[in-house]
C-alpha cells in the first residue's frame, strides 16, 4: 500500500512550483498515477502565469517512501 495519496502528492507537487515561480500562476493537477513498480507518483499537471493565455504542461515524479520529488519533466 503507498505511503503517500493524490492529495498528498498534490500538496508536494504544488508546494514545489510555489518554491521556485516568484509571481502568481495557475495550478491545475490533471492526473496523478502511484506506479508499483517504481514506488513512485507520476503528477501530471499544468501550470500557467496568470497572465499567459498558454499553460505549460509537466509531470512530476515523487518518491512513495520519502516523497522527495525525483524529476521534473516538461512535456508538449
Amino acid at each position: 500500500m503507498p505511503n503517500y495519496n493524490v492529495q498528498g502528492v498534490s500538496k508536494i507537487v504544488r508546494q514545489y512550483f510555489d518554491e521556485i515561480k516568484k509571481s502568481k500562476f495557475i495550478f491545475d493537477v490533471t492526473s496523478v498515477k502511484h506506479d508499483e513498480d517504481e514506488d513512485v507518483w507520476k503528477v501530471h499537471c499544468e501550470v500557467s502565469n496568470v497572465f499567459e493565455e498558454e499553460p505549460r504542461f509537466y509531470v512530476v515524479t515523487v518518491d512513495d517512501d520519502s516523497g522527495d520529488i525525483n524529476d521534473v519533466q516538461e512535456t508538449d
